[in-house]
């Protein structure tokens, strides 16, 4: 509740005949006078189309000043293409802790990447059973540390 939405906007990517219409939303934040901008995505289970978005993804969270908080279900982990390309020059957890499929969770297909200035001071995978009822993926939850304004 404390923090306090300046602008949003959302980035569609390029729409695959037959697919789902996949894109970013985006959101120019602050809290206690430290400005950001948090972004969440969801990439595409087509591992043609994956690479693109997050390329497009990737340029438009490059275009900041200041911290950057992205968040997303990437379809596939860390030691895939679209991942490395969301992850270089962020920093994420190296937590291995699987998030999909909720049921019996054995892949880590979801995670939270922030700027270098950003510390992390908490990262956890919610595993609970309301948590495995909710959704087909297990949330993310991290406690992130801004720099001072």
């Amino acid at each position: 509740l404390r923090v306090r939405v300046h602008r949003t906007w959302c980035l569609r990517y390029p729409l695959t005949p037959g697919r789902h219409l996949r894109g970013a939303a985006f959101a120019a934040c602050s809290v206690r006078g430290a400005t950001f901008t948090f972004s969440g995505s969801h990439l595409a289970t087509d591992p043609v189309e994956r690479p693109a978005q997050a390329a497009r993804w990737k340029q438009e969270l490059t275009g900041f000043d200041g911290p950057v908080i992205a968040a997303a279900d990437l379809n596939e982990g860390p030691g895939g293409g679209a991942w490395r390309t969301v992850a270089d020059g962020l920093v994420t957890p190296d937590e291995a802790v699987p998030t999909f499929p909720a049921s019996l969770p054995r892949r880590r297909l979801d995670a939270v990447f922030v700027s270098p200035d950003i510390s992390v001071e908490r990262y956890e995978v919610v595993d609970t059973d309301q948590a495995r009822r909710a959704s087909d993926h297990l949330p993310v939850v991290a406690d992130l540390k801004l720099p001072s304004s």
